[in-house]
């Protein structure tokens, strides 16, 4: 029986046997059970292994030396007026095997303002299932971030812990001037539970000054397509990855990222889904007021996401100020289909690691139920209330679609 064969019954007998505590009984799948919840799921049966992502040790000497910029500013972009536009494709070999791209951004300088019609080059990597035989060394991109886990190097070919599988895809999106090494930690779960995961550097600081917070917003959700575009006929990883299985995740503005790519549309009239993504879920994203400034982020009457059909996840803190949980609310109930929304009690933008392992469990439930098509998954989280544990307390605002 293949690994992935074995992940899946794993899962469905995870989810199967998962104590759970009731306050009242309801045997209607579609009617939420007062109190019900669940441990926090387990770790996945996988290691991960990374696509290439070396950089140029002349490249960086002459960034730190003489540019006087670290690779993590690097990472997260930037715009100098000494310098100009650095992004960490720059510190790639010429000749480099990493996932990277260049796309023009439209030319219209009402969605695009100051960069419209110009190029803009990104780079990311891919993180998969791998086996116990995969003994490549981790890399580190940078001596302040996370490693990349067992790195192939030039000429290296993925160790798949199932070379016959196909995988399910994870879009991911970080957050604003960030980067997706910071989330290492995170993608590693993802991927110990059987996906693939695709994360690219934004570097959102590159963006002119001069254009508005949705105009370099815009680039986001357009690069990631044209991401998908590519690994859809990239003769090495495409053969390992099921298309007809994909999620996406972000964080913050990330989030936002991929709510837009899940159907809703800014200014309610901006298009930019990807309707083979079957679900997506955001951490703590900003859906409206706070970070954007503005309210009508989704047209006035929230035009932008009375389509949006793809089942989508929303966790906010009930104190932060940059992703209110009321703006996360709001755009949930104005939109059809499967939406929930969990607040984590207490919590601010950028949460606690108590929420990052109960926003964790509530991610992988859901992405389960909606890319995999678990069943089991699916009726827990029909009923779920909240996950056990310490704080903070997790409960359910919204749920619909059941």
């Amino acid at each position: 029986m293949k690994p992935e064969t074995n992940a899946l019954f794993a899962s469905i007998g995870l989810f199967a046997a998962l104590t759970v505590s009731c306050a009242q009984a309801s045997r209607a799948e579609d009617t939420p059970t007062p109190g019900f919840s669940i441990d926090p799921l387990p770790a996945g049966p996988y290691a991960a292994g990374s696509s290439e992502f070396q950089l140029d040790s002349g490249k960086v000497s002459n960034l730190v030396h003489t540019m006087k910029h670290t690779v993590r500013q690097v990472a997260g972009g930037m715009h100098t007026k000494a310098d100009g536009k650095i992004t960490i494709s720059a510190l790639l070999p010429e000749n480099s095997g990493a996932f990277r791209f260049t796309i023009k951004l439209p030319d219209d300088t009402n969605l695009f303002g100051y960069e419209a019609g110009k190029d803009a080059d990104y780079a990311g990597f891919l993180l998969y299932p791998t086996g116990p035989s995969n003994a490549r060394p981790d890399y580190l991109v940078a001596p302040d971030l996370p490693a990349l886990p067992k790195m192939q190097r030039a000429g290296d070919t993925p160790l798949f812990a199932d070379p016959d599988a196909k995988y399910p895809l994870l879009l991911f999106a970080h957050g604003w001037t960030a980067d997706p090494l910071v989330h290492l930690p995170e993608l590693r779960q993802f991927v110990a539970h059987g996906y693939v995961v695709l994360a690219l550097f934004h570097a959102d600081s590159r963006w002119d000054a001069r254009n508005t917070r949705l105009q370099q917003f815009l680039p986001r959700p357009l690069s990631l397509k044209a991401a998908l575009d590519k690994l859809e006929k990239d003769p090495v990883y495409a053969p390992h990855l099921d298309f007809e299985r994909i999620g996406a995740v972000g964080v913050s503005a990330g989030g936002c990222t991929v709510f837009t790519l899940a159907g809703g549309m800014p200014e309610g009239n901006i298009d930019l889904a990807v309707p083979l993504i079957k679900a997506a879920v955001g951490h703590w994203p900003v859906l409206g007021g706070g970070w954007w400034g503005k309210e009508a982020l989704w047209g006035k009457d929230f035009e932008g996401v009375a389509n949006m059909q793809t089942p989508f996840l929303a966790l906010n803190g009930t104190k932060d100020d940059v992703a209110p949980v009321s703006n996360a609310d709001a755009a949930l109930v104005h939109a059809p289909g499967v939406k929930i929304g969990v607040a984590l009690d207490g919590e601010r933008h950028g949460v606690s690691a108590g929420a990052q392992k109960k926003a964790m469990t509530w991610t992988l439930l859901f992405l389960d139920a909606f890319v995999k098509g678990d069943t089991n998954a699916r009726e827990t989280l029909a009923k779920l209330d909240s996950v056990r544990g310490k704080k903070p307390a997790d409960s359910v605002r919204v749920r619909q679609g059941f």
